[in-house]
């Protein structure tokens, strides 16, 4: 059924709110568009992590095991 309908070319369509209208007649398709088009586009978390491993790696501290790193640095997130 979704793919007869009529694709919708006009970029002023938020595509959330399109298929929170259409969620009735395709609720699966709906939940998995929002949990796909509801994703941040951003790259903070990854800029975040390499900026605490900075911190965490010194020149006093650069003999650290890779598995201390990651325990060090998961116990700070927490």
């Amino acid at each position: 059924m979704y793919f007869s309908i009529p694709s919708v070319s006009n970029n002023n369509v938020d595509p959330l709110e399109w298929w929170r209208i259409n969620e009735s007649q395709y609720p699966n398709l709906s939940r998995m568009a929002h949990d796909y088009l509801s994703i941040p586009s951003t790259s903070v978390p990854s800029e975040q992590c390499f900026s605490l491993s900075k911190n965490l790696i010194s020149d006093n501290r650069n003999k650290l095991a890779g598995k201390i790193i990651r325990i060090c640095m998961i116990l700070k997130l927490w």
